[in-house]
């Protein structure tokens, strides 16, 4: 889940700094999306582009929110699907998706009021949402790096026990060094919205000049220190150049 964000976010943000220097702004891609409470919020989040894309040109087209809505939305996710590649396994997970969406829809349409706001929600209720949101879009997560979609089942049934491979692996714990974590814990961190609310309050307390020059020292700092880290590691390119 880290992995695919930060690649695609980061790749996206690349992209975006790179526009500014030559005078074009670019709007933002990503929202942060593991802050989600449902599937539908994660997709407002998550790839925003293509997301206004088919917005706008396959389902509105459609017919939108005016007829044939579980429909259009099944097709949007379909192709959505389809548009990550030629295969099966990106098909299951762009249906994986709708067919959240399209439940999501149905309990809303019938005011169970699963989806509600975060301010009409209890504690508890707002853990189990983003709890339920990240389980289903882990999964998903399976789907979409599978080479194939039998190896996505097979994978998903390891998780459960189900199966055991027939290539034991490593337990988890073997991956699990210093750096490992120490990345996992920054990943989560900033995959959150604390930096945000960290840095409004720092604002609140600080004169703006001492706030600017923290702020590109810290940059300049982490460029630096992922400097170090490309240099000594292997090269790994983007996940989304395939795309």
């Amino acid at each position: 889940m880290l992995q695919i964000y930060f690649d695609f976010s980061g790749y996206s943000d690349m992209a975006i700094g790179l526009g500014r220097m030559f005078g074009f702004h670019f709007s933002e891609n990503f929202d942060l999306p593991y802050v989600s409470r449902n599937i539908s919020e994660f997709w407002r989040r998550w790839h925003i582009s293509l997301s206004s894309w088919f917005r706008d040109y396959v389902y509105i087209p459609l017919g939108g929110n005016r007829k044939n809505v579980y429909l259009n939305l099944f097709i949007v996710f379909f192709l959505t699907g389809i548009w990550h590649g030629a295969s099966w396994h990106f098909i299951a997970w762009g249906v994986w998706n709708g067919i959240f969406i399209l439940i999501e829809r149905l309990v809303k349409n019938k005011k169970r009021k699963l989806i509600t706001t975060e301010k009409k929600m209890t504690l508890p209720k707002v853990l189990i949402s983003k709890a339920y949101t990240l389980l289903v879009i882990n999964f998903g997560w399976i789907l979409f790096r599978a080479p194939h979609t039998r190896e996505a089942v097979e994978f998903a049934a390891t998780m459960f026990g189900i199966i055991v491979p027939e290539k034991v692996g490593y337990t988890i714990f073997w991956y699990f060094d210093k750096w490992t974590i120490t990345i996992m814990i920054f990943g989560i961190l900033f995959a959150s919205s604390i930096p945000i609310k960290a840095m409004c309050l720092i604002k609140t307390h600080f004169p703006e000049k001492i706030v600017i020059v923290g702020k590109y020292v810290l940059l300049l700092l982490l460029l630096y220190l992922s400097m170090l880290r490309v240099v000594s590691g292997t090269y790994n390119p983007f996940i989304y150049f395939q795309f």
